[in-house]
């Protein structure tokens, strides 16, 4: 695809992994959807996958990379059970985020930072814990949860989400309508993020997002120095960090965004 090309195709893509006795609920959504979105829109389908470990992961991903027609906008939905490492497999084998990474970023990068991630799991927004600045950004965007969440509360909110959603320009009001069909009683909040790669690239080096977790980093580094035997002060120390995460910034910033491409 190129920075030009006309999208013409939508596709939402799920892929289930799920043990036995749980609520299917990748398979209730494609049951769904596959019905009513090419009705409300013509251009869109829907495919299903249901995998069981690493090696049907691996290849699954490889036909949706090998697949992706030009034109083509691929919604991606991943239903399984996640920790705060990874996305767990209904064969028990986890998929590290990094793991993750490697295989959704192809996809990413032929489609020129479009893809949307929907991660239907517990701990789905830990995906931003894993930070590679260097490389392309694995997604265009993501929605996920912070902690644990029923079966249910995902199923109820992906159908709202995709009740009002045809494609990324629809995904912020989609998004809202997922937040008031999953709101908690409890907290008044729901518990789906939604969050750019840019605004994971921006906030993970930007030293004042966190005043309180950057001091900790400043501190650990420099009783390393001092442990060391280095003669430094602990300013030295905050100084060269903050330098660091600058030149990151300024050295991988478009790379990682495409900027370099689509600005061109």
């Amino acid at each position: 695809m190129e920075a030009s090309t006309e999208i013409n195709k939508y596709t939402i893509v799920i892929v289930q992994s799920l043990k036995d006795g749980d609520l299917k609920t990748g398979k209730m959504l494609y049951e769904n959807l596959s019905t009513s979105l090419p009705i409300k829109y013509p251009d869109t389908s829907v495919r299903f996958y249901d995998v069981k470990n690493k090696l049907e992961l691996a290849e699954v991903f490889y036909s949706i990379y090998n697949e992706i027609e030009e034109g083509e906008l691929i919604t991606l939905q991943i239903e399984a059970h996640g920790c705060e490492d990874g996305v767990v497999l209904s064969s028990g084998e986890l998929v590290t985020w990094k793991q993750f990474f490697g295989i959704i970023r192809p996809i990413n990068e032929k489609m020129l930072n479009l893809l949307l991630v929907c991660m239907s799991m517990c701990y789905g927004g830990a995906l931003i814990t894993h930070f590679e600045p260097e490389k392309r950004a694995p997604y265009r965007a993501f929605i996920g949860t912070g902690s644990t969440i029923k079966a249910g509360v995902l199923l109820d909110g992906f159908s709202a989400f995709y009740e009002n959603y045809h494609n990324l320009l629809d995904s912020f009001a989609a998004y809202e309508a997922m937040k008031n069909a999953s709101i908690d009683a409890t907290t008044g909040k729901s518990p789906f993020w939604f969050m750019s790669s840019e605004d994971v690239f921006k906030k993970t080096l930007d030293p004042d997002r966190d005043p309180d977790n950057f001091k900790h980093v400043v501190n650990e580094q420099f009783v390393r120095q001092k442990e060391e035997g280095k003669d430094v002060t602990r300013e030295q120390v905050e100084t060269e960090i903050r330098e660091l995460l600058a030149e990151t910034y300024r050295r991988y910033y478009e790379n990682y965004t495409f900027d370099d491409i689509i600005k061109k």
